[in-house]
């Protein structure tokens, strides 16, 4: 029982410390960056600029309107995921004594 609850604290940590890691890194680069040149390091080896990404994953979907992307990246994918959370979600009750629960 202690094993489920520390695997369970261990991810919930991991998954809020990189949550939070990426706001700040986001932040500092905003802060660090915006409005300014390209800063150079070791001869131009490394090269820190600041650029926003619109789209999704590597740019996917930047050059849609606002409302076609926001529909795309919310809704769509919202629907997407409505199955295997509910199947995982069914499963998680079903293993704790619970009922089975299925949304779809």
């Amino acid at each position: 029982m202690i094993d489920r609850i520390s695997l369970r604290v261990a991810l919930l940590v991991a998954v809020v410390s990189t949550i939070g890691c990426d706001r700040v890194t986001k932040h500092v680069a905003f802060a660090a960056l915006a409005g300014g040149d390209v800063r150079s390091y070791l001869a131009d080896t490394i090269r820190l600029e600041y650029v926003e990404n619109t789209g999704g994953f590597l740019g996917l979907g930047a050059n849609l309107p606002n409302a076609w992307r926001t529909t795309l990246f919310t809704t769509v994918t919202g629907i997407i995921l409505r199955r295997p959370v509910s199947n995982a979600l069914g499963l998680w009750l079903s293993n704790s004594g619970a009922y089975r629960l299925q949304f779809c």
